[in-house]
């Protein structure tokens, strides 16, 4: 009796009663609708009367009545609120149509809102208040003192009120009101609104309806986990825990009211039914488990019709649920599920993927040259016609597999799966071998493409062509033509005897590591300075002031003997602006010389192997040497430049007929005024064995090359000073 008369009608002593809210409702339930029934053994000839305990059937009567009023109160206001919505979407329907009659109407596409931060944190806000409301519910579901109970009530106007504000800023941003006010989240926030409201006026009142704030949680986090993009499997079984402990919070809320206000008058019951909160809470889960003690079961009516639809809820939920997760664990390791990077930028590889260019490509991507660019550490999701096999393409000593995610499907209809919206970039690869209908592949490439760019104007977009006719409808996408670059070749080839394997020696990126790692049967069939030539790499550097003006020949004479590397190409561009490169992927290492866009406005044109005689004088130039060779170049150039400065002698050019390396007659210095040359390194001189294109790397095909070699080294042997017969190519 302490705890009703407390938590029910005492109430109207601990804030005052809304006369207006009191006529209306008694319409519907009228006040004297619970009046005293009395004993049966004081006075039978009054008719119907209750068994003992007569005070408990006098409060569980009240308690009924009271809870009904309340439902009553809440279905108007839901009324009220769906005729209000409907009159706005009508009246701005009208209001379209007599634009339209005026010819004032302008034909604009409204959308939804977009899920910015700012709705973030509105819905994390959401969360929080959600389960302080309902911490209050089962504060009030107890025995508490008056002091208590007011601050209790405070506490609950104050967080009802923020969420009524939160329900207006959500109904204001939908487009169609009335189906938002329909929805079943928005008709369970509302009903618990307008019970926190009315429960503490009402002479009747007894508990709100804000136990209801357990389902309309489960909302706002589901779409907060959908933006913050965790692991899919990670992300369901936290959300189907979510849903289930909102699902056995909800029903212990209505199993606690129902099982509390008794039953109906005119049913009789000889049992005690009062039931505490945690009780309810234990009844529910052990039901909808299907578990089923039996310790705690209900006995009104209408307990026992909830229990009979908690039971069927209870077996169709964790059903479809588990059956979900299960479905979600076959599909990852199949590749059909979602790549997952929590909102983080990420690379996506697609197009025809096969072993082979999947395998160079992830070589290039994760070389060692790119650990110091702002970007190196994206993770890379590759999607394929089918589940690629990360075993065959490398192992965890040469690729870090924790960054690599490989699905099955197709772009661009998987689109969702890699999450477009934040990548930084998309290569589409073509088959790693050409087919005849070079065109029709190319086709696809570039719709995948432009559907990328498409869907992120600002997204980078990378592929490679086999037709070269298709550049021509390539705008805004960078794109490489590999039968361009293999024709191209092959005309160089003529001129410069060589350049294909050696070309090839650089689309290939390895290291020490990767090298040894590879299998030892296939190490030993290659020879030793092949395995050296593939951990050669291209760099751009900047040529200093003294090895201008110097004839193509000379200088790539001089960078070799003195310093080891090899001169490749140079810029043969009309202005000294930089390479043009994609924004976001720009580093300090180059492009493939033969991968470079064509010279036209804003871009840079480059040459490769311009000839002996050809006088370099742009400042860029483009090196091949196994380190970035940039900082050893002007640290050699500055010591000549200080030695010149000290010893007050005028740099002169280097002579082509009688060339020493940088320690020798380099940058102008007289050769007896240095120390003694170091030994050149080890040249790189392939063996007879292997062969490139049907011919042996070290036949005499190389024709002037390999004569030259012969005279260099043996003027070498002679002295170093005297003149040699025959200038290196």
């Amino acid at each position: 009796w302490s705890r009703f008369s407390r938590v029910g009608w005492n109430m109207g002593a601990v804030h005052p009663s809304w006369p207006g809210l009191e006529t209306y409702l008694n319409y519907f339930v009228p006040v004297n609708a619970s009046e005293t029934v009395p004993l049966c053994e004081s006075d039978i000839s009054l008719g119907p009367c209750y068994n003992l305990p007569s005070p408990y059937q006098n409060i569980s009567q009240q308690a009924f009545f009271g809870t009904f009023r309340v439902f009553m109160f809440c279905v108007t206001v839901q009324v009220c609120a769906i005729l209000l919505s409907l009159l706005y979407d009508l009246l701005k329907k009208l209001v379209m149509k007599i634009q339209v009659s005026l010819g004032s109407f302008k034909n604009i596409v409204s959308y939804p809102h977009a899920y910015t931060l700012p709705w973030m944190i509105l819905d994390a806000l959401e969360v929080v208040l959600s389960l302080v409301s309902f911490i209050t519910f089962i504060i009030r579901s107890y025995d508490v003192q008056d002091s208590y109970l007011e601050a209790t009530n405070l506490l609950l106007w104050i967080v009802e009120g923020l969420l009524f504000i939160r329900y207006l800023l959500s109904w204001s941003t939908a487009l169609k009101k009335t189906r938002h006010v329909v929805s079943l989240c928005q008709v369970f926030s509302l009903t618990s609104i307008s019970s926190a409201f009315v429960v503490p006026f009402l002479t009747r009142g007894w508990l709100p309806f804000n136990f209801l704030r357990a389902v309309t949680v489960t909302w706002p986090i589901h779409r907060l986990f959908e933006e913050l993009d965790f692991p899919e499997i990670y992300e369901n079984v936290v959300l189907s825990m979510t849903d289930f402990v909102a699902m056995v919070f909800s029903f212990a809320g209505i199993i606690f009211i129902l099982e509390n206000i008794g039953n109906p008058p005119g049913w009789y019951d000889s049992q005690d039914t009062s039931l505490s909160f945690f009780k309810s809470v234990w009844y529910v889960t052990v039901t909808i488990s299907t578990v089923g003690y039996g310790d705690v079961y209900p006995i009104s009516f209408l307990g026992r019709i909830a229990g009979m639809l908690f039971i069927v809820t209870g077996v169709l939920f964790f059903g479809t649920k588990t059956s979900q997760i299960a479905l979600l664990l076959q599909e990852s390791a199949q590749g059909r599920g979602r790549f997952s990077n929590r909102r983080k930028s990420h690379v996506i590889l697609t197009g025809k993927l096969d072993e082979v260019n999947f395998r160079d490509f992830l070589q290039e991507y994760f070389h060692r040259e790119h650990a110091g660019h702002r970007k190196a550490g994206l993770k890379l999701c590759a999607l394929a016609s089918y589940l690629l096999k990360i075993d065959r393409v490398g192992s965890r000593r040469s690729l870090p597999l924790n960054k690599l995610s490989v699905l099955q499907g197709h772009f661009p209809t998987d689109k969702h799966r890699v999450r477009v919206a934040n990548a930084a970039a998309i290569f589409l690869l073509s088959k790693s071998h050409t087919t005849e209908d070079g065109r029709m592949e190319d086709k696809e490439q570039l719709f995948c493409a432009l559907k990328a760019k498409l869907w992120r104007s600002s997204i980078e977009v990378y592929t490679n062509l086999l037709d070269r006719r298709s550049l021509l409808h390539s705008s805004g996408i960078i794109a490489l033509c590999s039968s361009s670059l293999r024709d191209g070749l092959l005309c160089k080839s003529a001129s410069c005897p060589g350049v294909i394997p050696l070309v090839g020696n650089l689309v290939v990126s390895a290291n020490a590591k990767s090298l040894s790692a590879t299998d030892v049967s296939t190490r030993l069939l290659l020879p030793q300075t092949y395995l050296d030539g593939l951990e050669l790499e291209v760099y751009e550097v900047i040529l200093p002031d003294l090895l201008l003006e110097r004839t193509f020949g000379d200088l790539a004479e001089l960078l070799f003997l003195d310093l080891g590397i090899l001169l490749l190409a140079v810029d043969v561009s009309d202005d000294d602006g930089a390479l043009l490169t994609s924004k976001g992927f720009r580093s300090r290492r180059s492009q493939s010389p033969a991968s470079l866009p064509p010279a036209e406005e804003g871009t840079r044109s480059i040459q490769v192997f311009p000839g002996k005689d050809f006088v370099v004088e742009k400042r860029r130039a483009y090196i091949i040497a196994k380190e970035n060779p940039q900082r050893l170049i002007e640290e050699r150039a500055m010591a000549s430049s200080r030695l010149s400065s000290s010893r007050k002698s005028q740099v002169a050019p280097l002579v082509q007929d009688n060339p020493r390396s940088l320690s020798g007659k380099s940058f102008g210095h007289d050769a007896h005024s240095l120390s003694p040359p170091p030994p050149p390194p080890r040249r790189l001189e392939p063996s007879p064995s292997v062969t490139v294109g049907g011919t042996n790397f070290g036949e005499e095909e190389a024709g002037p090359a390999s004569g030259a070699a012969e005279s260099r080294r043996g003027g070498e042997g002679g002295g170093g000073g005297g003149r040699r017969s025959k200038k290196p190519r």
